[in-house]
């Protein structure tokens, strides 16, 4: 086949080299006149550079027929790489030339008196120096430029290869005279498949090279297969094949024992047939049409023995637990007799294509019939695999229906009671690819068998790999889990749900965000394979990956995809680094020290922002960007930071404030307007105030700065509490100062200095009223306090003999003149003394 679409771009490419090599001898005159002293070596180079690019022209111009394709595209990314390596050492001499030079200063202008020679010298030799260095740089990026050029037109050409090969237009198999001249080809075809066997016979025995006595070999090495697979398949069940007695497998098991299983029950034909085939290719008997012949039905028949002994494996009939496929385990037979039937049909087509291909009787009309042929039947086996009542929703559903037998029977019993449900989205997919396979024989019919056979084989790949996928990701993100909890994690998280908090709340993160990464470990590959398998070249997908590696340059700026990995790598591990140091300092370095609590959690949160902060400028300066240029940028955004993020400035340097300044501090008890409570943790934009309700209220930083803050214990912990207390009208003061005094020395949270005292604060209505006033010695502890000893002063008064009264009031009703105002006995109101 000959492709001729990519000969414009060739042609392209051809002029731009030639002018690429023009250029490149003018840079090169302009570098000996400039730089005055040229490098040996760094010409041979760009020779060779130059010479490769001219034969890989040559060799794209004439479609390769004196060249290796893989081999002249290996030497073109090499090239490119080498280029990219001189550039970069380029570059970095340029910058140390240019800091150099501007160490020296500005040369002295005329009139001004000559700098000293050695200087002048040092100045030439740096502008020498640079020039060299800028010469370096631009033929770099030419050879880089010229060489992609290339790749882009070898990945074209390629393309057009593909596309050509897939979209190949035979007669229509809807004319007779198509498959008359069908069936007279198939006819030619068959019998030269029939008669192979005869003239590789004759052909031999007219060479006389029949080797009779070796071919005995050939009738052991069923019995040599038997022996060597029989202890290999026991060894794989009995060791590393399924337990029928495991209740729980994890995926990561399951995977594993599937396809050991699967192998180990297609070992022993397997064994036999490489065996076989492995004799015959080394005696060298087989020759000609009848042994690409054998050799193929050989393979076919090995990929199929292994295709169907691991959708048995998978599908697991019996054995429930060990079941990675979500199907419908009543349909687990129909299924192996679909799966049987596609990879039979897959393993004859492709044995008949090739041995078509190889004996050149695939002409157009065969090829027309043979592929609706094919197309048909694999469409129609592909429907019977993709029947949506065949699949459940999941692997968990499939698993709870149990084994083929009790499905069968379930659904018996509920055959009469049956009412149609929603599908869900998986059975739907199915159903959509059921009917997306339905309609490839039409392309067959309208002459494009090709790519009839292309869809159905990229689609079944597509599935396999899907599949295969999400197999690995069910497994992967189970093993991740297990890793991360641990073997006690059902237990603390009963054990702590029950108090009303999710023990593995932090360990749920983790799991999520490292699930995320293992999702994109895996899709970038399988993006790949399936770009392969649909027919893009390999050097597409490489120029692909370079461009999106490559980055986008902004001004002096370049960003791309691995700068930014590695700067969000970096950032990661910075904060991660940073945490692990904060957490070092809160619980081991700082305990051991005389600071209070506030000053060791403000200690670990500077900590904590300046290695944040050193971990972003680490970020910044691994994406390249000079730090000059972000000032600039800084001082251009500064206006719009300062007219938008004015409170979030404003409370960040608040936060900052506080920190330096300590008004207030982790575990202080303040009171802030209406809110009061305790500092539980001071961040960058605010402050959080655990209430003694616990609730947590954030107040913002430049609340705490501007506004009035009451901090109770600012200095330390000790609290003064106030008890009033009211006693009897008659009662004697004196002993009731005693009785209060005794209460407050007995209480062990009660500081002996300041001494605690007794204010009696005067005369009530009903009661006298008091006032006892002590000294605790922390304020955390001011309810147990004040609750201890009001239950303690109750105790001691009534031991005392006195009395708390309740308020009183003395009613005196006079005679009236009014008659009216007599009240019966029954509505008189009873007074108590």
């Amino acid at each position: 086949m000959t492709i001729t679409s990519h000969v414009p771009m060739v042609r392209t490419c051809r002029l731009r080299i030639s002018i690429a090599v023009v250029f490149l001898a003018l840079v090169l005159v302009a570098y000996d006149a400039g730089a005055q002293q040229s490098s040996p070596d760094f010409e041979d180079r760009v020779r060779d550079w130059q010479s490769q690019l001219k034969d890989a022209a040559a060799a794209l111009e004439a479609n390769f027929a004196d060249a290796d394709l893989d081999a002249v595209t290996g030497r073109l990314k090499q090239l490119t790489q080498q280029a990219q390596e001189t550039k970069a050492v380029a570059e970095t001499r340029l910058e140390t030339a240019q800091g150099e030079l501007g160490m020296l200063g500005e040369p002295p202008a005329k009139g001004e008196p000559a700098e000293e020679p050695e200087l002048a010298k040092l100045r030439r030799e740096l502008q020498r120096r640079i020039a060299q260095a800028k010469v370096h740089v631009t033929l770099a990026d030419l050879v880089t430029s010229q060489a992609n050029d290339l790749l882009s037109a070898i990945a074209a050409r390629e393309e057009a290869r593909v596309q050509a090969e897939f979209l190949q237009h035979t007669p229509p198999p809807i004319w007779p005279s198509v498959w008359r001249q069908a069936a007279a080809d198939a006819l030619a075809f068959a019998n030269r498949v029939l008669t192979s066997p005869i003239t590789w016979w004759q052909t031999r025995k007219q060479q006389e090279e029949v080797p009779f006595s070796q071919l005995w070999l050939l009738l052991l090495l069923p019995v040599v297969g038997l022996v060597i697979g029989w202890p290999i398949r026991h060894f794989l069940l009995a060791r590393l094949g399924r337990n029928p007695l495991e209740p729980e497998p994890t995926y990561v098991r399951r995977i594993v024992k599937v396809f050991v299983d699967g192998l180990a029950n297609s070992i022993v034909p397997v064994v036999i047939i490489l065996l076989v085939t492995g004799v015959l290719a080394w005696l060298g008997v087989l020759t000609g049409l009848f042994a690409y012949l054998i050799y193929a039905i050989a393979v076919a028949i090995a990929v199929f023995l292994m295709v169907y002994g691991l959708s048995r494996a998978a599908l697991s009939p019996q054995l429930v637990q060990w079941r990675i496929v979500p199907v419908e385990p009543a349909y687990t037979g129909k299924l192996l007799r679909a799966v049987g039937t596609v990879a039979g049909l897959l393993a004859i087509s492709m044995v008949l294509l090739a041995t078509a291909q190889t004996s050149r009787h695939l002409t157009p009309a065969l090829e027309a019939v043979f592929f609706l042929a094919q197309a048909t039947s694999t469409a129609l086996a592909l429907a019977w695999l993709l029947t949506p009542k065949y699949w459940s929703s999941s692997i968990a559903a499939s698993q709870r229906l149990g084994t083929a037998e009790e499905h069968a029977e379930v659904l018996e019993a509920e055959k009469a009671d049956e009412e149609p449900a929603d599908e869900p989205r998986s059975i739907r997919l199915v159903r959509a690819l059921r009917g997306l396979v339905l309609l490839t024989p039409i392309l067959a019919l309208a002459g494009y068998g090709w790519l009839a056979y292309y869809l159905q084989s990229r689609l079944m790949a597509t599935g396999a790999l899907v599949g295969l996928a999400l197999l690995l990701r069910l497994g992967l993100r189970e093993a991740l889990e297990h890793l991360l909890t641990g073997r006690q994690r059902k237990r603390r998280k009963s054990s702590r749900r029950a108090a009303g908090n999710d023990p593995d709340a932090g360990v749920k993160i983790m799991v999520y965000w490292a699930g995320l990464g293992i999702d994109i470990l895996l899709l970038v590959p399988l993006v790949y394979l399936l770009l392969l398998i649909y027919g893009v070249p390999l050097t597409t997908l490489g120029l692909w990956t370079q461009r999106l590696l490559a980055g986008i340059t902004i001004g002096n700026i370049t960003l791309s995809l691995t700068d930014i990995l590695i700067a969000l790598v970096v950032l990661v591990l910075g904060v991660l680094f940073t945490n692990l140091v904060r957490h070092w300092m809160a619980t081991r370095l700082l305990p051991n020290t005389r600071l209070d609590t506030g000053a060791r959690d403000s200690i670990a949160a500077g900590t904590s922002y300046v290695g944040v902060a050193i971990a972003i400028l680490l970020a910044i300066a691994s994406l390249g960007i000079d730090f000059s240029s972000l000032a600039l940028i800084a001082g251009a955004l500064s206006v719009g930071i300062g007219f938008g993020l004015q409170n979030l400035v404003q409370n960040f340097a608040a936060g900052i404030q506080l920190l330096v300044e300590r008004p207030i501090k982790v575990g202080d008890w303040i009171i802030v307007g209406a809110t009061q409570g305790t500092v539980k943790r001071i961040s960058v934009r605010s402050t959080e105030i655990e209430t003694f309700d616990r609730c947590s209220i954030f107040v913002p930083n430049s609340d705490l700065i501007s506004n009035h803050v009451a901090n109770w214990t600012h200095r330390n912990r000790v609290a003064r509490l106030i008890l009033p207390v009211r006693v009897a009208l008659g009662s004697e003061p004196s002993q009731v100062e005693e009785v209060l005094l005794r209460c407050a020395r007995e209480h062990r949270h009660v500081l002996r200095f300041p001494e605690s005292y007794v204010w009696f604060r005067g005369f009530g209505e009903w009661a006298l009223n008091f006032e006892l006033r002590v000294y605790i010695d922390d304020a955390d502890n001011w309810i147990t306090v004040d609750n201890g000893l009001y239950f303690a002063i109750e105790v001691a008064l009534r031991e005392a003999g006195i009395v708390i009264p309740f308020p009183q009031r003395d009613l005196h009703i006079r005679g009236d003149q009014d008659e009216n105002l007599q009240l019966d006995d029954e509505k008189r109101p009873r007074l108590r003394s």
